[in-house]
């Protein structure tokens, strides 16, 4: 109980009052470039006079540290006036709030903390290392366990104390807009104001008798400030600090703010859904918004991109490294005062809307409105497609167990700058699509009702299709443009790609959507030590670290931006080379563009395979599996005979590969088998007619064969992914993955096997058609080549299936028989994208110069 009324006394009394005196310090000491003032205090006379608020003052040694030597400095406080203050006006840190027995410099705790948002966090080392430090000048502080943990508490308080003066300064230059009312002020709660010199007011002593027993017992107790070894059960703080605690008003003085729990979002869903009634759209984004990214945000509120362009884009992801176990005991509640985390209420009641929408039943006309709807997006079929490539798009899938931690992961919405806009704390195993509502949600508060939002998801494709089929945030739909990321789109089917891929579709520039990869790449580091940390100490130090990650890339906006402007001219230049290599007018090439789109969206819709064809394909691919495995029973068998009989270890593995491989072929055979029996007569009169028709039994096999090889590539290319993160992260775990590249090596030799194997048969189609064995206007497949295959390029020949269909024209369109159309498309839309990223950039170029001049005269107006 000790530690909890500690933790209390620092967060509700003690921070708020050195708010002040710090802001003096730093003012006085021109921000530490020159050295405070260190003196003890006078000696109390036997007949000295009580202070005002009743109590003896008291006189105690206090050990200071600085970075190359320790002093002991005589300390007299009492209950208005504790030693946490006296100490602060001396540049010295506390590491116990009302009767410390060390104190550290703040340059040196500066030091330290600017040190820990660049490295891992390592308290444990630090405190190691300054204690070797000093030891070797000859100073001695008892045990090692001691220093540790007066070092610990001192640096993380006083980080808070960092915080709460960010939060004062800013509040004091922008006064803060709060989107939900502020709850009544409850019977018996106490507000601690902050006098003008920084004072406070009389408080309870937490290690006095009553508490801790005689003065020996208490000043041990008070030095387990960090982590006491008492192994009885600690109870919570967060009802008893966020029920009892106010905030303090921001007076004439700017007093500072409490650092309790912030008001709740919504106390209920009844509350939650009131503020959604009475919420009135900004004519401009919020502050929250402006600070986060200028670029974006920060602009003239009457500037529009025109031609329906986006006002900003954004992009979500979800992230499941960065867990935290679940604990042994509730560490206490401690929240930043900026935190970029989205209440639990508000998610919670996203939660319930999205299942509500998902389990009504609508009625009739409902029901028509939404096949009107649904009509411009894609076919389902396609869409379950792209759904079973990505995992996050399957939401029972668990990712992390949620037995073993109670913080499953994070997700992120950053905007095309990569800068955070806010973060949302999973606690599902899987990926829940009512996070990424929430996050669009809580944008679209904070904006202008007539702002567009581009949105880049790995799945958008699919939230779309829940906005569309469940009325899930209905009112922002319109207003929403969606596309898949740059990098992932080769998990999504070619047609999917021609509609939702960011280059193809209008309007996103050079936006490649990967900005939270980075943004997940940059906070890596705090994996390990945040896994077996608190839950609220946990999200306190990422909040610090999005601060810290945020102020140092500010300065690099610029920079951004004529990187850009180089990357412009770059692409430009060479897209215009392919166009001019090729010799075809640019509108020649987008009407025959428009025709592709057309065309290949179309045919799915107009001409989607009957249950029997997609039957049949089955069966071939069976077969083909079949082939496979009889080929690897071989290869096995082959070994056994060949393996020594004195290799007893060998040959009784090998035998048991070839009963496993027999077992699976003979498994794999009555499937086949059943597929074959199920095909109904009509299937099974045109399964036999592919074995009197070569030509048309070469052209099954080849359009099953490339599937297969379609669905290898795209499987391991999310294999691979994952295992570069981890060289380009992690080289040292080298062998812990050398099974995943075994299997990586494997697969690709058998991908290479089935190229070569779809690339004889297409040699065999190619005689066929020569000896009259095939219609004479027919196309043939274009064969693949095993090297560029494996780049999944969104324009390489192995997306399309031009010779494989049954219908073939006999004029064949030029987007798929000139090779010069089909190398001009992908130029020209470079180009386009190249124009938007120009016009977005020029845009931002004067939203940073509106910001600086906003900023500029705000500052001037506050001081």
């Amino acid at each position: 109980m000790c530690r909890e009324a500690q933790y209390t006394t620092w967060k509700t009394k003690v921070i708020p009052a050195l708010v002040q005196p710090y802001m003096a310090l730093r003012f006085e000491t021109k921000c530490g470039r020159t050295p405070s003032v260190i003196k003890s205090s006078p000696l109390l006379g036997r007949q000295h006079r009580p202070c005002s608020c009743g109590r003896r003052k008291k006189r105690i040694p206090v050990e200071v540290a600085f970075w190359d030597h320790i002093e002991r400095v005589y300390v007299t406080y009492c209950l208005c006036h504790p030693a946490s203050e006296t100490l602060i006006k001396m540049g010295l840190f506390g590491c116990a709030p009302i009767e410390p027995s060390m104190a550290f410099d703040v340059n040196l705790l500066d030091l330290i903390s600017t040190n820990m948002t660049f490295l891992a966090p390592n308290v444990g080392g630090w405190s190691i290392t300054l204690e070797t430090f000093w030891r070797e000048r000859g100073y001695s502080l008892g045990q090692r366990e001691r220093v540790r943990r007066r070092f610990s508490n001192a640096l993380h308080w006083y980080t808070v104390l960092l915080e709460a003066v960010n939060k004062c300064v800013v509040d004091s230059i922008r006064p803060p807009v709060l989107l939900y009312s502020l709850p009544s002020v409850p019977a018996g709660a106490s507000i601690v104001p902050a006098t003008e010199e920084g004072d406070m007011k009389p408080i309870d002593v937490v290690d006095d008798e009553s508490n801790c027993g005689d003065r020996g017992k208490r000043r041990h107790e008070e030095d387990q400030e960090a982590h006491p070894r008492s192994k009885r059960r600690r109870h919570s703080l967060s009802q008893a600090s966020d029920t009892n605690h106010v905030p303090i008003p921001v007076s004439n003085q700017k007093a500072p703010p409490s650092l309790g729990a912030p008001p709740p979002m919504a106390g209920s869903s009844s509350t939650h859904v009131k503020s959604e009634q009475n919420h009135q759209p900004p004519s401009r984004p919020l502050d929250h918004l402006r600070k986060a990214c200028p670029l974006c945000f920060g602009g003239d509120p009457k500037a529009s991109p025109g031609n329906g362009d986006p006002n900003v884009i954004v992009c979500p992801d979800a992230n499941f490294t960065q867990k935290c176990m679940k604990p042994k005991y509730d560490d206490p509640a401690l929240q930043h005062p900026l935190s970029h985390f989205l209440p639990q209420e508000e998610i919670a009641e996203m939660e319930r809307q999205v299942e509500e929408r998902r389990n009504t039943k609508g009625k009739k006309a409902a029901a028509e409105l939404l096949r009107e709807m649904l009509k411009p997006l894609l076919p389902d079929d396609v869409l379950d497609e792209c759904e079973r490539s990505f995992i996050a798009a399957q939401e029972a899938t668990a990712k992390a167990s949620g037995k073993y931690y109670v913080d499953t992961g994070l997700m992120a919405l950053v905007c095309r700058h990569d800068r955070l806009l806010w973060i949302v704390n999973l606690t599902t195993p899987g990926e829940k699509q009512f996070y990424a509502f929430a996050l669009i949600n809580r944008l679209f508060r904070e904006i202008p009702s007539h702002w567009r939002v581009g949105l880049l998801y790995d799945i958008g494709c699919q939230l779309e299709r829940s906005m569309v089929k469940h009325g899930i945030l209905s009112e922002y739909y319109t207003r929403l443009i969606f596309a898949v990321l740059v990098f992932h789109a080769f998990g999504h089917q070619w047609v999917c790609q021609l509609l939702y891929h960011p280059r193809k579709h209008t309007a996103f520039g050079l936006s490649d959507g990967e900005g939270c990869e980075r943004f997940w790449s940059s906070i890596r580091r705090l994996i390990p030590s945040l896994r077996i940390s608190g839950r609220y100490r946990r999200r306190w130090v990422l909040d610090r670290q999005f601060m810290a990650n945020k102020q140092d890339s500010f300065r690099l906006l610029g920079l951004w931006i004529r990187r850009k402007w180089k990357a412009c001219d770059k692409k430009e230049k060479e897209a215009k080379k392919i166009l001019d290599a090729q010799g075809i007018e640019a509108e020649t090439v987008r009407v025959e563009w428009a025709a592709q789109v057309k065309a290949q969206t179309a045919k799915l819709t107009r001409q989607t395979k009957s249950a029997g064809d997609e039957a049949i394909d089955r069966v071939l691919e069976l077969r083909h599996d079949r082939d496979e495995l009889q080929q690897r029973m071989a290869t096995l068998q082959r070994e056994l005979e060949t393996t020594d009989a004195a290799l007893t270890e060998t040959r009784a593995a090998l035998a048991e590969d070839v009963l496993a491989t027999r077992e699976r072929l003979d498994a794999l055979t009555r499937r086949m088998q059943a597929a074959e029996r199920s095909l109904g007569v009509s299937g099974r009169t045109k399964l036999e007619k592919l074995k009197g028709n070569e030509f048309l039994r070469f052209r099954m096999n080849a359009k099953a064969l490339k599937s297969r090889i379609r669905a290898k590539v795209i499987s391991q290319k999310f294999e691979r992914s994952c295992l570069e993160r981890v060289y380009r992260h992690q080289v040292s775990r080298d062998k812990d993955h050398s099974q995943t590249k075994g299997l990586l090596k494997r697969g690709h030799q058998a991908i290479s096997k089935l190229v070569s194997k779809f690339n004889a048969i297409v040699d065999l189609m190619k005689v066929a058609k020569r000896k009259g064995r095939a219609p004479p206007n027919i196309r043939l497949p274009v064969p693949l080549q095993t090297k560029k295959i494996f780049h999944l390029d969104i324009d390489d020949n192995i997306w399309d299936e031009d010779g494989l269909l049954e219908v073939e024209s006999i004029d064949p369109p030029g987007w798929l028989a000139n090779q010069a159309i089909r190398d001009a498309i992908p130029a020209l839309l470079e180009c386009d994208r190249v124009a938007e990223e120009r016009t977005r950039l020029l845009m931002e170029e004067k939203a940073l110069v509106y910001w600086l001049k906003e900023e500029k005269k705000t500052i001037l107006d506050a001081f």
